[in-house]
């Protein structure tokens, strides 16, 4: 009750008390928010002390009780009927004012519940007046526009709409005007000028005054909006797409009977869009016979199971087409019973056309397809046969003219037969780009990937073209980083052939200047891997930018010109490309006309480093100078010798040097360019020895030429006192042994090691030589005969004939060639390791090396190793020495004496040669670290044999091989060797070269133990 109810209450009360002219007046109202409040006039009294006592009820004109009025007084009294009178109305007045009261706090109620609603509503609520400004508006509404409320109050729709839309704000108001309500879809705008859509509901009202206003209620309806143009443009394309790809709807209502078709379901049907399908007729479209069968029996089961169906069946249409179609059904549940059966009906008979097509050309295809196997097959056939037959005379050729070349021949015949075999050698490297190129596109060629000391096999690279760039009076430089790891894994004969191809071009097209191998490291990556780049660059005549991509083609070359004049296939760079794109690189160049070419390419390589070379001793050195024209090879030279942190100066010719020499510089060793114009490397080596003699502090002088010059140069340098030969171009290896072997005092060994020949195999062996080609036997028991004097050549025409040889006499070696009658290199090789015994003789295929795998194929079969013909001694020699042990026998006649056959184990000389000048104390010290090594090496190998580990006997096998080099342990080596190359686990050979190597190694550490207890004892 508020305070001005109470007042009025009071003055009522006070006019009843003073109308009835008693003490007492009380009023007393129920209140909802209180028990009851009571107005009260006078002195209230008890009822014992009242006489007079009068209550009157308030109430509604419901008949509701709100209240009493009492009157009360002490004393004995009546009311007359003025006084009645006067109190009934006072009782309506109170009652009105009471009833007012209630009335005005319903409708405060009302009102701060609307606010309240208003305020908060999540929908868009808002009053404006009948020319559209906005009176007030909630939260909601603002924030969608991006206004506060403050800054919308006082706006008109006209501000909140686009100007387009502006005469439809004005129809809304009119409408509102004259209906009292309006509805319908309104645009507006945000603050930042996007455009939304709301539906609205609006009302007119009338407050008390009688002024109108509307009450605007609306639903953002922008996302559905965009909602439903998204799903009419989906229900427009996904009709389009049931359209082309005619599929069409069905769905049968089981309760209602009904049967629903879509318009391509009609059209699939051959029937009107008026036609109403019944199960039955829709069944009856189905072609008699398998098809209504299979839709009769699917129905069927949907029914009875909910199974779906989904099958390819054919029907008749009401034009009388026959058509295959996919049907799939689909069933709807309610309370576990079917409802409804749903599903899609596709026209597939094109796809059932193309399939009978499909099956048609499979069976012409497959016709095609064997005879391209069997054309293939015949192609493969006809390159074995072809590779055989070209190469086999060539063999001769080249074979017997290397043998020739090694006689004494006069200059005319030397140069005809060297004309000769440079001829074959080419034409044989025609032929092998031609079977290469067809291997490769014919996508059989695999790369066979294995372990390789990238130093040495970039020298071996470089050594093979050096004396055609010598022979044109080119420079050839190698430039190895020496931040590359030892080790990498690649195949070596493909990487090889792609560098010589690259370096032979290089050398072909270069007039003078100089050719360089780089190969440089790019970086280091995870999983010991490292991008590898390898670069060949000359000084040739270089290629125009339009005809860069034309060289890469298979049989082109820059022009037809250049074919003439320089030669070749055109399939080099072809191959090379393809070579390197399955060793995932590719070949890049930079060129400019008339001042030569860059081919590069960039590698991945798995990589494993080694320990480094001892390499102590150059610390002695400290200054260098480096005497050569060619500012490439100088740049080069340094770079080596500053990784070891010697100081070096250059001298661009003898001139220099002699001026450097005169101004009293002093320098540790002089390396000297034998190739320079004006004055030769020996010519300013004779005037240095004649105008300063031997300088007092100098360490020595080595020499740099090429290797043609051998002949001419070494009697010079015996009589010039030069301390080294070095032949270029200069590997980084050899540098700094060369440097050792100075500070050393080793000459005198060098020049012992260099000149003798090694050219051969002693002992009495037993060589099998298994050939059905006269001219490649003859060749091959030349060769033989050359390498080992003492040996027994023992000859077989085929398989069969080396057969029966081994049963007879088992050989220490065989030389087996693959392709012959009556039973090939393979054949025979299996059945000789049959034989007992036969199963340690190292047997060496003689392969043409060209075809698809052949390495892996010879190993497979038995064999341990394999050459390529032609025969080449120097090769074959290598091969000899890898797998030969000599075996002596108790003969009396034999010559090889007992001390020969120690030396073949332990050969203490080759240690003592190698430290030559140090005292015995030393070379104790080093056969016991070597016993230590090898008995560790002997623990961890039994551990990797146990577990297969192929990886480590390679590591295993690799640090044996370098010890017992050193140490003059020949045959540990020879074994050691063997396990690096190990790829596979082969029975019995495996177990075979374990048990030899911990046998050997037993032997001579018990060997090298006597050797320590012998040196002991001179010490004494």
């Amino acid at each position: 009750m508020n305070a001005i109810l109470q007042k009025e209450l009071s003055r009522l009360t006070e006019l009843a008390a003073l109308i009835c002219d008693v003490q007492v007046a009380t009023i007393s109202v129920s209140d909802e928010q209180q028990q009851s409040v009571v107005i009260a006039y006078g002195i209230p009294t008890t009822p014992d002390e009242a006489k007079f006592l009068r209550v009157y009820d308030l109430r509604h004109n419901q008949g509701q009780l709100i209240g009493t009025l009492s009157l009360s007084d002490s004393r004995l009294r009546e009311l007359d009927a003025r006084q009645e009178k006067a109190i009934t109305l006072l009782v309506s007045e109170i009652i009105t004012h009471i009833s007012d009261h209630y009335h005005y706090e319903e409708l405060l109620d009302s009102e701060r519940n609307f606010r309240a609603f208003f305020e908060h509503s999540h929908g868009l609520m808002c009053t404006h007046d009948l020319d559209g400004v906005l009176l007030t508006v909630n939260n909601a509404s603002a924030t969608m526009l991006g206004y506060s409320c403050r800054e919308m109050t006082g706006m008109t729709l006209f501000d909140i709409v686009p100007a387009k839309y502006h005469s439809e704000v004005r129809h809304y108001l009119r409408r509102i005007h004259t209906e009292g309500k309006a509805h319908g879809l309104m645009t507006n705008i945000h603050k930042d000028g996007t455009m939304g859509s709301v539906l609205y509901n609006n009302v007119l009202f009338r407050n008390i005054k009688g002024e109108s206003y509307v009450i605007g209620n609306a639903v953002d309806v922008t996302e559905r909006q965009v909602l439903e143009r998204d799903l009419k443009r989906t229900r427009e394309i996904l009709e389009r797409t049931s359209q082309l790809s005619r599929i069409g709807g069905w769905e049968a209502d089981l309760v209602t009977k009904e049967l629903f078709w879509s318009a391509v379901t009609k059209e699939i049907h051959d029937v009107p869009p008026s036609f109403q399908p019944t199960l039955a007729s829709a069944i009856a479209f189905y072609k008699e016979g398998v098809s209504r069968e299979k839709i009769t029996a699917a129905l069927r089961d949907i029914v009875e199971s909910g199974r779906s169906w989904d099958l390819e069946l054919q029907i008749i249409t009401a034009a009388g087409k026959e058509l295959w179609v996919r049907a799939i059904g689909n069933a709807e549940f309610e309370n576990g019973s079917i409802r409804r059966l749903y599903g899609t009906f596709q026209d597939i008979t094109p796809t059932k056309e193309a399939e009978r097509e499909l099956i048609s050309q499979k069976s012409s295809l497959a016709a095609a397809k064997l005879l391209a196997e069997q054309a293939n097959m015949a192609k493969s056939e006809f390159l074995a046969n072809m590779s055989h037959e070209i190469r086999t005379p060539l063999n001769g050729v080249i074979g017997f003219t290397e043998l020739v070349l090694k006689t004494s021949l006069n200059e005319t015949q030397h140069q005809y037969l060297s004309i000769v075999n440079q001829s074959a050698n080419a034409l044989l490297s025609i032929i092998n780009d031609i079977l290469d190129f067809s291997k490769i596109e014919s996508g059989k060629l695999e790369l066979d990937i294995d372990k390789y000391d990238l130093y040495e096999f970039s020298s071996q690279v470089s050594d093979i073209v050096s004396f055609q760039a010598q022979h044109k009076g080119l420079e050839m430089l190698l430039n190895v980083s020496s931040e590359l790891p030892r080790f990498a894994w690649f195949d070596e004969v493909r990487l090889k052939q792609v560098l010589i191809n690259l370096l032979g071009n290089a050398v072909k097209f270069t007039g003078n200047g100089e050719i360089e191998l780089k190969v440089e490291l790019l970086q280091m990556l995870d999983e010991d891997k490292a991008s590898v780049r390898f670069a060949v660059r000359d000084t040739g005549i270089g290629i125009k930018p339009e005809k860069r991509v034309k060289i890469f083609e298979a049989f082109r070359q820059e022009d037809a010109s250049t074919t003439k004049k320089y030669g070749g296939t055109g399939l080099g760079l072809t191959i090379s490309n393809k070579l390197l794109d399955l060793m995932g690189s590719e070949l890049h160049i930079d060129s400019q006309v008339g001042a030569g070419s860059t081919f590069y390419f960039d590698i991945i390589l798995a990589t494993m480093d080694a320990a480094p070379d001892d390499w102590n001793s150059l610390q002695h050195i400290n200054e260098v100078l480096i005497v050569d024209d060619n500012d490439n090879n100088r740049r080069i030279l340094k770079d080596m010798l500053s990784d070891k942190g010697i100081s070096c100066t250059e001298a661009r010719s003898g001139f220099e040097a002699l001026e450097l020499l005169a101004q009293n510089y002093r320098y540790d060793v002089i390396l000297m360019d034998y190739h320079m114009p004006y004055m030769d490397g020996l010519d300013t080596v004779r005037r240095i020895r004649n105008h300063f003699g031997v300088l007092p502090y100098e360490q020595g002088i080595i020499l740099l030429h090429s290797s043609s010059d051998d002949e001419k140069i070494i009697a010079a340098c015996e009589q010039l006192r030069i301390g080294h030969r070095m032949v270029k171009p200069i590997k980084i290896h050899e540098l700094y042994n060369s440097l050792s072997l100075l500070l050393k005092n080793e000459k005198k060994f060098r020049q012992q090691v260099v000149q003798k020949s090694d050219q051969w195999i002693g002992g009495r062996l037993n060589i099998l030589i298994v050939e059905d080609n006269p001219i490649n036997m003859l060749l091959a028991t030349t060769v033989v005969k050359r390498i080992a004097h003492d040996a027994r050549i023992y000859e077989a025409q085929d398989g069969i004939e080396a057969i029966r040889i081994c049963r007879a006499q088992l050989p220490d070696l065989i030389l087996m060639d693959i392709q012959m009658p009556l039973m090939n290199g393979y054949e025979a090789t299996a059945s000789i390791r049959e034989i007992k015994g036969a199963q340690r003789i190292p047997i060496i295929a003689l392969t043409a090396g060209n075809l698809k795998g052949e390495r892996e194929k010879c190993i497979n079969a038995g064999m341990n190793d394999f050459i390529a013909k032609p025969l080449i001694q120097e090769k074959l020699l290598e091969l000899f020495r890898k797998w030969l042990t000599v075996v002596i026998k108790e003969d009396t006649s034999s010559t090889v004496t007992e001390q020969s056959v120690k030396e073949e184990h332990f050969n203490i000389s080759t240690l003592e040669n190698y430290l030559m000048g140090e005292d015995t104390a030393v070379l104790q010290q080093l056969l016991k670290l070597t016993i230590d090594e090898l008995k560790t090496a002997v623990t961890d190998l039994q551990a990797a044999a146990a577990t297969v580990d192929i990886r480590r006997i390679n590591r295993i096998g690799h640090k044996i091989r370098g010890t017992s080099q050193i140490i003059g342990l020949g045959k540990l080596a020879r074994i050691a060797d063997q396990m690096d190359t190990l790829t596979v686990r082969r029975e019995p050979q495996f177990s075979q070269l374990i048990a030899e190597m911990q046998a050997e190694a037993g032997l001579v550490v018990r060997m090298m133990e006597e050797q320590i207890t012998y040196y002991a004892h001179l010490n004494k």
